[in-house]
């Protein structure tokens, strides 16, 4: 991807001090905040195409380079939720709502994540029922 080839090339400037002069700790800053809103755009493509795995690595990404913690746990979090790892999806949705407690993608999300949670203990005990009972 076209975007994954700034990105490198935009850290390597960044480490390597190439174009000359190494950059200033301002320009620095700037560059991975470039960097991360880049990996956020990414994830958000992933999860509009249903690419969960893929927008959890993006999302992880983003969080490396310093993009909002809240809206990048959030959308981890989501895509967790849509891959089953429930335990995942709690961790980040419920540090996500500790950043944003006003926001309501997080909550309907979380209610979301309760509803999957208590199916998923519905389906353990029916199993167990059927082991044991």
């Amino acid at each position: 991807h076209i975007t994954n080839h700034h990105c490198g090339g935009i850290m390597s400037m960044v480490q390597q001090g190439k174009q000359g002069t190494p950059l200033t700790e301002e320009q620095t800053t700037e560059v991975k905040g470039l960097v991360s809103q880049m990996h956020m755009n990414k994830s958000m493509c992933y999860v509009k195409q249903g690419a969960w795995e893929k927008g959890i690595g993006e999302c992880t990404k983003a969080l490396e380079s310093g993009a909002s913690e809240a809206k990048c746990v959030y959308k981890r979090g989501t895509c967790y939720l849509q891959t089953g790892r429930l335990d995942k999806a709690q961790e980040d949705l419920e540090r996500a709502a500790k950043l944003s407690p006003d926001d309501p993608g997080i909550k309907k999300e979380l209610a979301q994540l309760a509803a999957k949670l208590k199916q998923s203990e519905v389906n353990a005990k029916k199993t167990f029922q059927k082991m044991f009972g």
